[in-house]
């Protein structure tokens, strides 16, 4: 028994000397890019593992910084949309990126009024996306370990003192060669060898098709549910009404609110035609034009929230898509249907910000003004583009109806 007890306390001695150790080691290496009390290149600077935690890291990261310009929606933003582009107001201090994947509008509207509890915000760009506004998408801002309770003890111990932690210390360690191993960006954004690795190993037209595989199978008809739908009549959830309450605060705290439709590809907009939602995609638009002239007119003596519309057939979402099997050929604009690389951001951030840079000039029919006066005739183009569009490419529209078909949706 006498051994047993002393087996016993040196084991729990052990324990109470091995636990400060290894939390201590898990705050140095920082697998989740969030206390970042050490960076050094070639031990733990390269922060491959926060790419799959960014719902862990990026909250914290806006309560800590306390960024005063943040660009905020899905992976689109959080791939092609810099903080450093020189547009940003240096007023506001350095921008930080705060989109996450996946992100629907209802996250985006939690994580805005987050960050203006954090620190008073500046000025906020917000790239939106059709997909984002499915009231039957899920939230992952309710799930554990979101990043939405800052303050709580669970949240240090799991960065620190979890076996989990521990495996993701031993994986950044070992993972610092950025090229092989792409991380996130100190800023928030990805880096673009997280995605040029996908190219230079299947192409561009493999990573297409991937994507489109996707939009078909689980992301415009998310399950269980199988739907798409501004109100979810289970829930509740009115997914405009969550973009009226960004409006509302940002208006209400002086936020410069810059707002913008993403630029898709065309074969992206394809999969939406095909997908039978068209008529909700224009709807769409019409239904953020009628909210943002709304909270206009109740603010006559104020400078109007803005939208700007990227989508479309335009002379940067038409880009022609290499052949298969060409893993040579780099696309300038996109990585794929849904994600356009930092080039394209670039254009939208000059457009927004009104930024006349040296280096490029923003293509003219690239980026259009929303307004009530102007959102039929230029639905009605679109219309246009798209069968225009399609009319020239027969083999990117059949590629996209097998995806369609191989999905289990019916053909149209």
């Amino acid at each position: 028994m006498h051994s047993y007890k002393t087996w016993t306390r040196n084991l729990l001695l052990s324990v109470a000397l091995l636990l400060p150790l290894v939390g201590l080691g898990n705050y140095l290496v920082d697998p989740y890019d969030i206390y970042r009390a050490l960076r050094t290149p070639g031990f733990n600077a390269n922060k491959n593992i926060a790419t799959k935690h960014s719902r862990l890291s990026k909250p914290w990261l806006v309560e800590h910084l306390r960024p005063r310009a943040l660009a905020f929606g899905s992976s689109r933003t959080e791939v092609g949309i810099d903080p450093g582009h020189p547009g940003w107001n240096p007023q506001a201090g350095p921008a930080f990126n705060f989109a996450l994947g996946g992100a629907a509008i209802e996250e985006i509207a939690g994580r805005f009024e987050q960050a203006q509890d954090s620190a008073p915000l500046n000025q906020a760009v917000i790239g939106l996306d059709f997909f984002m506004f499915n009231a039957f998408n899920h939230n992952p801002m309710s799930e554990p370990g979101d990043g939405s309770n800052l303050d709580s003890l669970d949240y240090l111990l799991s960065t620190l003192l979890t076996v989990d932690a521990v495996a993701a210390s031993f994986d950044t360690l070992r993972k610092q060669n950025p090229v092989r191993y792409p991380g996130v960006r100190p800023d928030g954004m990805i880096e673009e060898s997280f995605n040029e690795r996908r190219v230079a190993r299947n192409g561009h037209r493999s990573g297409f098709q991937r994507i489109e595989s996707h939009f078909f199978r689980d992301n415009l008809f998310p399950r269980p549910a199988g739907k798409y739908a501004f109100v979810n009549p289970e829930t509740g959830l009115d997914t405009l009404e969550q973009f009226r309450k960004i409006i509302t605060l940002a208006r209400a705290q002086g936020i410069d609110l810059k707002l913008f439709i993403s630029p898709a590809h065309a074969r992206l907009l394809e999969v939406i035609d095909q997908a039978g939602l068209w008529p909700q995609f224009e709807q769409w638009k019409r239904r953020l034009v009628e909210v943002l002239a709304k909270e206009a007119g109740g603010h006559p003596d104020r400078q109007p929230f803005v939208l700007w519309d990227f989508s479309g057939y335009n002379s940067v979402t038409s880009e022609e898509v290499p052949a298969a099997g060409d893993t040579a050929t780099r696309m300038r604009y996109y990585w794929e249907s849904s994600h356009y690389k930092r080039q394209a951001g670039d254009l939208v951030l000059d457009r927004l910000f009104a930024y006349n840079s040296p280096e490029r000039s923003v293509p003219a029919d690239f980026g259009v003004v929303l307004t009530p006066a102007n959102l039929e005739a230029h639905l009605a183009a679109i219309r246009e583009g798209k069968a225009a569009w399609q009319a020239a490419h027969p083999q990117d529209r059949a590629e996209i109806a097998a995806s369609r078909q191989a999905a289990g949706l019916p053909p149209r």
